[in-house]
């Protein structure tokens, strides 16, 4: 009896120690107790302890680094320039005209247009060519007579107002002058140099005209169709610039022949 219950006290014990724990920070530990009693009286101990440690760290670690780097550099440079220099010649306006060297603008001073009409011959005061008279000194436009002078260059004899008003409307340029006495005659030189210089048309001839005229206020004046010059003091340059802008003009008059101021030696045929 006494040998039974020592069997039972150590079976007990055994029980305690082999219970199932799960230590503090460790594995789940299983312990299984077999006891086996036969009628012997023996008491068989079978101890089966099974310990599983499983440590499971999923560790997927996918590092993907995708660069892309896309420049695209696109670099126009368009440079448009149009350049366009319109030079309009024409002779009605002051700022633009043939290259007549210092010429720069119409050379003068406008004058308001007379008309044309045609005085006649002996017809007394009303419409006689001895009474016609015109607004301007010198006249550049207005009433003059049925003919004009044909002669170009210049004139010992005085040519008629009358008369070259009607060469003006025929694009001629007349040189005038009143110096009282003779006292500009060398003077008048540039004034025949100009006639010299004047352009030469297939006739042989220009026109031109130059003479004198008692009326003039001033000492000297160049009159074109609608325009004059007046001055006391002549120059050559001036005077070219006049002529290249208004030979030709007139109601009836036409282009320089040469299409610009012909410089001829011999000059032209004026007898």
């Amino acid at each position: 009896m006494k040998r039974w219950a020592i069997v039972c006290v150590l079976l007990a014990g055994c029980v305690c120690r082999y219970r199932k724990h799960r230590p503090h920070g460790g594995p789940i530990v299983d312990a299984d107790v077999d006891v086996d009693s036969d009628t012997d009286g023996d008491a068989d101990v079978d101890t089966d302890t099974h310990s599983d440690t499983s440590t499971d760290t999923p560790s997927d670690t996918d590092t993907t680094t995708e660069t892309s780097t896309d420049t695209e550099t696109d670099t126009s440079s368009s440079t448009d320039t149009d350049t366009s220099t319109s030079t309009d010649t024409d002779a009605g306006d002051a700022d633009a005209g043939p290259d007549a060297g210092a010429c720069n603008g119409k050379i003068g001073d406008p004058v308001p247009d007379e008309g044309a009409g045609h005085c006649r011959y002996d017809a007394g005061p009303d419409g006689g060519c001895e009474y016609v008279s015109w607004d301007n000194n010198p006249p550049a436009s207005g009433m003059h007579c049925p003919f004009f002078e044909p002669v170009c260059g210049e004139h010992d004899d005085i040519v008629s107002r009358c008369e070259w008003v009607h060469n003006l409307e025929h694009g001629w340029v007349v040189l005038i002058w009143n110096c009282p006495g003779g006292s500009c005659d060398a003077e008048l030189d540039v004034f025949r140099q100009m006639i010299d210089d004047a352009p030469v048309e297939p006739t042989t001839k220009s026109r031109i005209l130059m003479t004198e005229d008692p009326e003039l206020d001033s000492r000297f004046a160049a009159v074109a169709w609608d325009w004059v010059w007046e001055g006391d003091v002549l120059d050559l340059d001036l005077l070219r610039c006049f002529v290249l802008w208004h030979y030709g003009d007139g109601r009836e008059g036409g282009p320089i022949p040469d299409a610009g101021l012909s410089i001829d030696a011999g000059g032209p045929i004026c007898p």
